[in-house]
């Protein structure tokens, strides 16, 4: 769960950002966050949910939908969150 996921990092360009992907296959965080979604047809799966979150640990930023796996945080969007928590800079308000 918490390890970077060093499978996708070939196929993830990082510069200028210093990202970390987090797997979850046994929904151990999602659950912990409040976003899992236990009576899915398909099974337990996550509501869309995004973390920014600062080098000191602190969630700087976030996204949880409330919808389909099409309910994301926009990539301009996220781009700009990362990039105002990597300079050190106040991001603006969640979207969620």
């Amino acid at each position: 769960m918490t390890r970077d996921c060093q499978e996708d990092r070939p196929h993830i360009p990082l510069d200028p950002y210093p990202l970390r992907l987090v797997s979850d296959p046994d929904g151990k965080l999602i659950r912990a966050v409040g976003a899992g979604n236990e009576g899915h047809w398909s099974g337990f799966i996550s509501y869309p949910v995004t973390f920014v979150v600062d080098n000191a640990g602190i969630v700087r930023w976030r996204y949880v939908g409330s919808g389909g796996a099409g309910d994301r945080a926009s990539t301009v969007t996220l781009a700009s969150i990362a990039e105002a928590v990597a300079k050190g800079e106040t991001p603006p308000p969640s979207e969620d």
